[in-house]
């Protein structure tokens, strides 16, 4: 499924939504992704992805041809695309057709050319000799938006058959992962090259070295050990043993019994797949399989050299990701998934290390994406000699974006995004982290009178921030409804972390307190770590159970804020959104770093770093332009009476940018995630995400007392939210042009 700017009419030729359990006869094309690839009076070829695992006509995904020949548009240069699509498509997912789109076609004639073109390609990828079902699609924009199906039962383009049946699955992912699983092989090869300086050959014994390792996958006397990463190691199977003796080479995956049985005792011959799968339905959980390959032998075979000889050692990172199903038997899924993707991609970094073997090594590394909209994981190897920025690195994202239909205005395909596979054996994972993962005990001492409160709340704070707690990602999600009849939502795209007053150890807000009330909130907030208040006094100490590891003196006085750190807030909420969707990696700055930002390009002079004052959207756009390179729109009303007429410019904004945006009005400040907006009666409802909150991190209690939620401009009781006798100023945040 991917972005597009036309989608196939579902509702309309949606065959009374099958069920997942009955499968494909091979009558009917069934699509797995929601849309297909295709724009507008754009003439092209997409290939058609599917799996040798589903039935017969089941389209998962697209990829659009990007390399054709210049005299005819419709005509594939199929050395690139194959090259191209080697590596990019994970074994276990397959070519199965292709869609021609254009003006003025002859749908039959067009479809045959599409499977002819499939064909070629297949044979190109594979040397595939099987007869297989082939799809030839057909769009005419003269004519139709509909697509026109054709299948070829043979292989070739004789005696196509129209398809009028077209079936779409409601559950494309679930369909996708209760059958099948992911399996991962790393495997890093040290090629050593000896090769004469008189007279240097060192490319052809670099070919027949990769031919040799190549040759190694498929010996009887290879071992492979197969397991399993699992969230509790208790529960983890097993590790197999598949000898390379075990294995079938010969074998067609068509030709293949399948077992739906899961083995008690795992024997090499009939255990599947689903062996080392998770019983759990979480379909983002990855089995793994890894080749142990860090034996080494005692024994050193000794060559003499006739001439002068240099060493060249050549480095392989390989990294093969594919796809199988989960009643596959193992020793097929080594012999026909595992070793074709090794080989695939040894001879793909073979090929690209070879032009500049003797000068410079590429720095070749593959990583798996899972873009928004595809039912399955990309991979892509990318040349980091000069980091991937490099101009080159750009063009070839670029070339990736358009050929899965991406968004050229968002990096989607970076480092960044790709699947982290670094799995522990514990398989836990954390969100984003505050700084530091120690447990610490501190003394706090106050030598002068000062806030109590206020300073034994920013300890507190700063004991969360080092023992590594989350911040809060996206807390919007499942709230309740806005209350707004016949309302279109438009919300903000991708994730955000909460920033809120009295994180990171910094007291921003406008509570004063006393011991009593502190005490009772450090119970509540973090049972966990057990705080003591020794003596409550503003002499007093506190200190925390645990290993003494530091030591903090306070000198001087202390006073709580006047909730002067709202835009603040609102501004590390929205940096964190352009972090989290990859367009930075620059940390969330702090306040002080925010007021150096500021000084630094002339806006405030330097006695305002330090300071409580007050920032505005102006101030924060500065601050966007000088971290991140981010442009902003600025939109002024005069009364907060005015903002309800601004929903239809913030709906586009949302659906369009899908950033963040701050509101400022008076000393407030609060950001915006959403409306939700009846365009006949004028009703909305503003998704307002308040940075003033001061308690712990609770999803419950933010929630419920409204710190993110749908707030009306004037709600059922006639109370105003947006004041009526203050300006606002409202930063609509641009996404930045780039992949």
């Amino acid at each position: 499924g991917l972005a597009t700017s036309y989608a196939l009419k579902e509702a309309k030729r949606r065959s009374g939504s099958q069920s997942m359990d009955n499968e494909n006869d091979g009558k009917a094309v069934r699509i797995l992704c929601r849309k297909l690839v295709l724009i507008n009076n754009e003439t092209g070829l997409q290939w058609l992805i599917g799996s040798p695992f589903f039935p017969p006509l089941t389209i998962a995904s697209t990829f659009r041809c990007i390399h054709t020949l210049p005299s005819n548009p419709l005509s594939p240069d199929f050395p690139k695309e194959s090259d191209d699509l080697r590596t990019l498509l994970l074994k276990g997912f397959e070519v199965i057709g292709a869609l021609i789109a254009g003006n003025n076609l002859h749908l039959e004639q067009n479809a045959g050319e599409a499977i002819d073109a499939v064909r070629k390609l297949r044979k190109a990828l594979s040397s595939d000799t099987e007869s297989r079902n082939l799809i030839g699609g057909v769009v005419d924009w003269n004519r139709t938006e509909d697509v026109r199906f054709f299948v070829s039962r043979s292989g070739d383009t004789s005696g196509l058959e129209s398809v009028s049946g077209v079936a779409y699955e409601d559950e494309g992912e679930k369909y996708v992962w209760e059958r099948g699983c992911l399996l991962r092989c790393e495997l890093p090869i040290k090629l050593p090259l000896y090769y004469s300086v008189n007279s240097p050959k060192a490319e052809d014994m670099f070919t027949r070295a990769t031919e040799a390792v190549a040759a190694r996958f498929r010996d009887p006397k290879v071992t492979y050990i197969m397991e399993t990463l699992n969230e509790r190691q208790t529960e983890a199977p097993e590790p197999l043993v598949i000898r390379g003796g075990d294995l079938d080479f010969q074998a067609e995956l068509s030709s293949v019994s399948f077992s739906s049985e899961t083995d008690q005792v795992p024997d090499v011959k009939s255990t599947t797949c689903s062996y080392f799968c998770s019983t759990r339905k979480d379909t983002t959980s990855f089995t793994s399989v890894e080749e142990v390959t860090h034996r080494k032998s005692n024994r050193h075979v000794f060559l003499a050299a006739m001439e002068e000889t240099k060493l060249l050692v050549v480095n392989f990172k390989l990294e093969v990701l594919c796809y199988a199903a989960k009643d596959l038997p193992l020793k097929y899924a080594v012999s026909k998934i595992i070793i074709p993707g090794l080989v695939d991609q040894l001879y793909t970094m073979k090929n690209i290390i070879s032009p500049e073997l003797l000068t410079r090594h590429p720095q070749l590394n593959q990583y798996h994406f899972n873009p928004p909209g595809f039912l399955h994981p990309v991979s892509v190897i990318y040349e980091l000699n000069y980091g991937e920025t490099e101009i080159k690195q750009v063009e070839v994202r670029k070339s990736l974006h358009l050929r899965l239909g991406l968004p050229f205005d968002r990096p989607l395909l970076r480092i960044a995004n790709a699947i982290n596979l670094s799995l522990t054996k514990s398989g836990a994972t954390r969100n984003s982290t505050r700084k530091g993962n120690h447990s610490v005990s501190f003394e706090l001492y106050f030598v002068q009178p000062m806030s109590v409160y206020g300073c034994l709340t920013a300890l507190l704070t700063y004991c969360m921030v080092i023992s590594g707690s989350s911040l809060l990602k996206d807390v919007h999600l499942g709230i309740p409804s806005s209350g707004v009849s016949g309302g279109v939502v438009s919300l903000i795209q991708g994730s955000y972390e909460y920033h809120h007053y009295l994180q990171d150890g910094f007291d921003d807000s406008d509570i004063e307190g006393n011991v009593e009330e502190l005490s009772m909130m450090v119970n509540k907030t973090d049972s966990g770590w057990g705080f003591q208040i020794w003596e409550g006094s503003c002499n007093g100490v506190v200190a925390l159970r645990g290993e003494v590891a530091a030591r903090f003196w306070m000198r001087g006085s202390c006073s709580c804020g006047q909730g002067w750190g709202c835009a603040y807030r609102s501004l590390q909420t929205i940096i964190s959104w352009f972090r989290l969707q990859h367009y930075t990696s620059i940390d969330v700055p702090s306040h002080r770093e925010i007021q150096q930002s500021l000084v630094e390009i002339g806006d405030k002079d330097p006695s305002f770093t330090g300071s409580h004052d007050w920032i505005g959207a102006i101030e924060l756009s500065f601050v966007l332009d000088k971290l991140l390179g981010v442009s902003c729109k600025i939109i002024n009303v005069r009364s907060g009476d005015e903002l309800p007429e601004k929903c239809r410019e913030l709906a586009l904004h949302f659906e369009n940018q899908g950033t963040p945006i701050m509101i400022g009005g008076g000393v407030l400040a609060y950001t915006l995630l959403g409306v939700d907006f009846n365009e006949s009666s004028g009703d909305c409802a503003f998704l307002i995400l308040d940075p003033h909150y001061t308690g712990n991190d609770e999803l419950k209690k933010i929630v419920n007392g409204g710190w993110c939620g749908w707030k009306k401009a004037v709600d059922s009781k006639g109370k105003h939210f947006f004041l009526h006798d203050k300006f606002y100023n409202l930063l609509l945040p641009q996404r930045p042009n780039m992949v």
